[in-house]
């Protein structure tokens, strides 16, 4: 056998056709070439999707030592004026309770200041009979007396729940 019977091959655009010895094959072997242009080729690979990182939040506002500082101050501010407001009139309300004399010049000022810290509690109640100035003013005086030291504890904790450990 020659080299020509043996194999040869026949080009066109479409199909390599391979003779090979036909007595132990049937049928001479057929490829498209199309067939061989897929096989060489790699599947195309699918990009990836890279998922996105998760937002963070943004972090709370941190209140620094000096803001804090200052609601410190401040509540301590309040609750003071609001405890010597409030031991101020509780004194005046004692003293007349104990019915020390009226005309000293302790008394005239302490009472001039009480007044001036009730306000317009002092005109609420109207006391008639014996000793009706004096009833009058020890109402006064020690509701004034509780009045300051709740509004004052009450501002005070309002300030202090403002303060961040």
């Amino acid at each position: 056998m020659s080299a020509p019977e043996v194999a040869s091959t026949t080009e066109s655009e479409d199909s390599y056709e391979i003779d090979v010895d036909e007595s132990s094959y049937d049928e001479p072997a057929v490829i498209p070439v199309t067939d061989l242009v897929r096989a060489k080729q790699p599947k195309p690979v699918k990009p990836v999707k890279v998922p996105k990182p998760p937002k963070t939040p943004r972090p709370a506002k941190v209140r620094t030592d000096n803001a804090n500082r200052g609601f410190f101050i401040a509540a301590g501010i309040v609750g003071a004026i609001g405890l010597l407001f409030s031991v101020i009139l509780a004194t005046g309300a004692l003293l007349i309770a104990l019915d020390v004399d009226q005309g000293t010049a302790f008394f005239a000022h302490l009472s001039d200041v009480c007044d001036g810290l009730v306000g317009p509690l002092k005109d609420v109640f109207n006391f008639s009979g014996v000793n009706a100035d004096k009833k009058e003013a020890l109402v006064g005086w020690g509701l004034g007396s509780m009045g300051y030291l709740l509004v004052g504890r009450f501002v005070q904790s309002i300030l202090m729940s403002r303060v961040k450990d």
